[in-house]
């Protein structure tokens, strides 16, 4: 899941995303190269695989209520919406 700021524009399900590696993190960016959030810190790729699409598969509400204690200390608001992304993955070109 991606958290998303409370300013970003509202995500509905079937938008086009890119994914943007920023070294040690993935970035979602939106059309206009918006960041619309960050995988997960352990994501990463499955092997000699590359992205070759990202879209919004959900969008789910989130709490500082419903998050684990050890994270507590890094919510900034009480409620925020969290992007369900889904990836496309194909096999890296041979050169």
């Amino acid at each position: 899941m991606v958290r998303t700021t409370r300013t970003s524009p509202r995500r509905t399900p079937g938008d086009k995303l890119r994914v943007g590696d920023q070294g040690d993190k993935w970035e979602l960016l939106d059309g206009a190269g918006l960041k619309v959030g960050i995988l997960a810190g352990r994501f990463e790729p499955p092997d000699n695989m590359v992205c070759t699409g990202a879209s919004v598969a959900a969008v789910a509400t989130w709490g500082k209520d419903r998050s684990d204690p050890e994270y507590l200390d890094r919510v900034r608001c009480d409620k925020w919406e969290v992007v369900v992304p889904e990836l496309t993955f194909e096999p890296t070109p041979r050169s």
